[in-house]
């Protein structure tokens, strides 16, 4: 009778222990899962991020473009500029072929495995990134458009920096622990610039330039 009462205190031990366990975790899983959803959301913004620049540094560095190629100042007989005119073509061709290599970069989803520390999944601020990391996996797909603008800075007393620049959007798709989230990424690269000693030229970018639509009179 002993033993069997003994086995039954046993098991009710094992089963209050285990209930107590499985309490814990799923405590823990609700705390942690939106600072992981965070912070994975966070992680994958940034591998995206770098992702894009890499690939808009690598693509122009093939091209070798310099201000020339792409923009031609236009001077009065007194030397100063009055127009600067935009090669379109090339303009364009940046466009989309900048448009195309983060597309295969981002054709397959990415998958990434950082890790967080085990104090940051309680919530506590005195054990944020305290303990051991442990590894999780991030996956999340993205898309991207580009556009291509003039920008004008004051550089001194009547000097002018103009500046071609390329913006690029990223929609970047995060799913972690069963939880999908979305983030918009900007990021600005300059194809080209240069200095112009005068007053701001007006700017003729032809007929056809349709990625200019501000700039033409």
């Amino acid at each position: 009778m002993r033993y069997g009462k003994s086995r039954i205190k046993s098991r009710l031990f094992s089963s209050i222990l285990l209930f107590c366990c499985f309490l814990c975790l799923f405590v823990l899983f609700k705390t942690a899962r939106p600072i992981v959803s965070v912070f994975a959301q966070t992680t994958a913004v940034n591998h995206a991020t770098k992702a894009v620049n890499k690939t808009v540094e690598e693509y122009l560095e093939t091209l070798n473009l310099h201000y020339a190629d792409i923009a031609e100042l236009q001077t009065d007989a007194s030397g100063e500029v009055v127009a600067i005119r935009i090669d379109s073509m090339v303009l364009n061709q940046i466009k989309t072929g900048v448009t195309a290599k983060i597309a295969e970069v981002f054709a397959d989803i990415q998958t990434i495995h950082p890790g967080i520390p085990i104090g940051t999944l309680t919530g506590s601020n005195f054990f944020t990134g305290k303990g051991a990391e442990m590894p999780f996996s991030v996956s999340y797909s993205a898309t991207a458009e580009s556009e291509l603008s003039n920008l004008f800075v004051t550089r001194g007393i009547n000097q002018t920096q103009h500046q071609i620049v390329l913006q690029i959007t990223a929609n970047v798709n995060v799913l972690s622990w069963g939880k999908r989230n979305t983030s918009e990424i900007k990021t600005q690269i300059t194809i080209a610039e240069t200095v112009i000693v005068g007053l701001i030229p007006e700017i003729y970018a032809g007929a056809e330039d349709e990625i200019w639509p501000n700039l033409v009179e």
